[in-house]
């Protein structure tokens, strides 16, 4: 089984182990390279690779301003990696990334402070289409970490306006994507903007990102 460790996102200086939140319109887009037999995902796309400490990394998009690597599981997690652009053989980029085990980045609505998440109706959450209190709701992150037997090795829980929410399943759905869902905690609070929170075991983190929730 192929575990994947995240995303890193082209010209973005500040990539930890585990980069923040790739952006997209919704959901995670599908990916431009496709896998072969293998799982694997191709390491160039259209004259462009991303080089890991001089080896070639997978690719799921590259595009004017921005590049979707995976940052492989043999890289480890601590120290650095230095990672290199290259287009049509020609080095355009370089820096060092610092790496962490785990380091949470959520799918966002395209320039909004709303998550990309999904109801348990198949809907995507907004103000218009809000979670019901008690249900299933879908979220999309990258940088959870190494995976061993479809599990992370450094656990995941998540918070929703404060409270945990019971963490129904999580699994890949591309290579450094996953979908953890939940179930919304049933609880009086009146607001309808909840923040979103998680605690790993190394420590806690705030992506400044919200899900709507019913009355």
């Amino acid at each position: 089984m192929r575990s994947e460790r995240g995303l890193l996102r082209g010209r973005d200086r500040h990539t930890r182990r585990n980069s923040g939140p790739v952006r997209y319109r919704h959901r995670p887009a599908s990916p431009d390279g496709a896998p072969d037999a293998n799982g694997s995902y191709p390491t160039a796309l259209g004259g462009t690779r991303v080089l890991v400490n001089g080896g070639p990394t997978e690719l799921l998009y590259a595009g004017a301003g921005q590049i979707n690597a995976v940052l492989p599981q043999s890289m480890g997690e601590s120290g650095s990696v230095t990672v290199e652009v290259e287009v049509n053989g020609t080095a355009v980029d370089r820096t060092d990334v610092r790496l962490f085990p785990v380091h949470l980045g959520v799918f966002r609505r395209y320039f909004t402070e709303t998550a990309a998440a999904v109801n348990e109706s198949g809907a995507e959450n907004s103000s218009t289409d809000q979670a019901a209190r008690g249900s299933v709701l879908r979220l999309y992150v990258t940088g959870v970490g190494a995976y061993s037997n479809g599990a992370p090795v450094h656990p995941v829980r998540v918070y929703l306006g404060g409270m945990e929410a019971q963490t129904i399943s999580s699994r890949f759905v591309a290579p450094g994507v996953a979908e953890i869902s939940v179930r919304v905690p049933s609880d009086p609070d009146p607001s309808q903007r909840w923040d979103i929170g998680f605690q790993t075991d190394i420590g806690w983190q705030m992506p400044f990102l919200r899900v709507w929730v019913t009355h």
